[in-house]
């Protein structure tokens, strides 16, 4: 009598499970997905606004979306690793440490640790199929938005009150990779065609947006799915793991040798290759940034970077490393430089072990590490202009590369 009773609760439970509404994570993936334009027009909207005050808000939004993530993982059946408890304490301790050190990059850190959050909680409970299309097109809808209030290449952004052309162009970047994703998993036609003609039109504005950076991305992202179709053999949990740690790496060492070794080697002067200069300023800011390093490796500087060269007339862009892995050891020195990438990395690579219930195509990973290539030029993962949409992507594209694993 007890088992029958015991064996009628386990149906309904499971009964109840089954019937959910919606998986356990879109509420977050929706709010995230929202939060994109919502965050792009309030900037273009607080430019006149004291940015003390502005900047506070998006930190008090940033903490509670944290804490709304920590919340749903821990009400997620699946919890961390002893392993991924282990490499997050590491990240928080050491990010603890260098803000009590510089007193500042609180801001930096929420939307670091959003990130990481982020990454764990989707690969290990992912939205649901419909969810993933519904999310598609309300990402789809925002870019539209975005970019009615967007200069174009020829336009001065700044002088309209608009939004950077360069933030037009990787909204277009992460869309693409999107469509192209549902376009390989798709298999009615107007579907394919629907995806299809998103992707021509993504790549194709990126001409009016001018962003070399999402152009070099789109294409990217798009050789290495074609590359990877061709060679069906699937990933491995080390393959990831290793390979996104080596462009974290590589970001730095190309960076160095651009400003570091090739501009005084080339005599200082303009190298034109294409009727473009092979040096268009980065060079400085990588330089300073470098200098900056050297001096505090290990707490780094917090928000403060070249804040010297500032003081002494630089323009603002001076102060941004234009680069994630040079812009991670600078602010916040090598300790939590090596436990972001070694936490992140790890977080995507989860995806590639055996697990009971779902088994992923190559797309995340890719994506993943296209990311990282494209964050070689800008700060991706310390500003909400670009984090938010590289988050979202993540999200879509994971749902739409997993696949129910076939029971033995």
């Amino acid at each position: 009598m007890y088992n029958e009773n015991k064996m009628i609760l386990s149906r309904k439970k499971a009964s109840r499970v089954s019937t959910k509404r919606h998986s356990d994570t879109f509420s977050v993936a929706l709010i995230l997905v929202l939060f994109v334009p919502f965050y792009y027009y309030y900037t273009s909207l607080t430019r006149s606004i004291d940015s003390i005050l502005t900047g506070a808000f998006i930190i008090v939004l940033t903490a509670l979306l944290d804490v709304f993530i920590l919340y749903k993982i821990y009400k997620c059946k699946n919890k961390p690793d002893r392993k991924n408890k282990i490499l997050l304490t590491v990240f928080f301790f050491f990010t603890a440490l260098t803000y009590i050190m510089n007193a500042s990059g609180l801001q930096r850190i929420l939307l670091l640790v959003l990130l990481l959050l982020s990454v764990y909680m989707f690969g290990i409970s992912p939205i649901r199929q419909k969810e993933g299309k519904l999310l598609f097109w309300l990402y789809l809808i925002s870019v539209i938005c975005v970019l009615c209030n967007t200069a174009t290449a020829n336009q001065d952004a700044v002088a309209l009150g608009k939004t950077n052309p360069n933030s037009g162009g990787f909204l277009l970047a992460i869309l693409f990779c999107m469509a192209l994703v549902f376009f390989g998993r798709e298999k009615r036609f107007l579907s394919k065609v629907t995806y299809a003609a998103i992707c021509v039109a993504a790549a194709g504005l990126q001409f009016v947006y001018g962003s070399r950076t999402a152009m070099f991305g789109l294409l990217l992202f798009t050789v290495l799915a074609v590359f990877s179709k061709i060679r069906k053999k699937g990933f491995k949990f080390k393959t990831v793991f290793w390979g996104m740690l080596i462009v974290a790496v590589l970001g730095i060492i190309t960076a160095y040798i651009y400003s570091e070794v090739l501009f005084p080697l080339l005599g200082y002067g303009k190298v034109t290759i294409f009727g473009k200069d092979l040096f268009t300023g980065r060079q400085t800011i990588w330089s300073f940034a470098f200098e900056s390093i050297r001096n505090h490796l290990w707490f780094g500087v917090g928000s403060h970077l070249n804040e010297q060269y500032f003081d002494e007339g630089y323009y603002e862009l001076i102060m941004n490393a234009h680069n994630q892995p040079i812009g991670i050891l600078a602010a916040f020195g090598i300790f939590v430089f090596i436990a972001f990438y070694v936490a992140l990395a790890y977080n995507t690579a989860l995806l590639y072990k055996k697990r009971s219930k779902y088994q992923y195509k190559k797309s995340p990973a890719i994506y993943m590490v296209v990311i990282m290539f494209m964050s070689w030029f800008d700060i991706y993962f310390m500003s909400l202009y670009n984090l938010l949409p590289i988050i979202v992507g993540y999200i879509i594209i994971v749902e739409s590369s997993k696949k129910e694993r076939s029971k033995k």
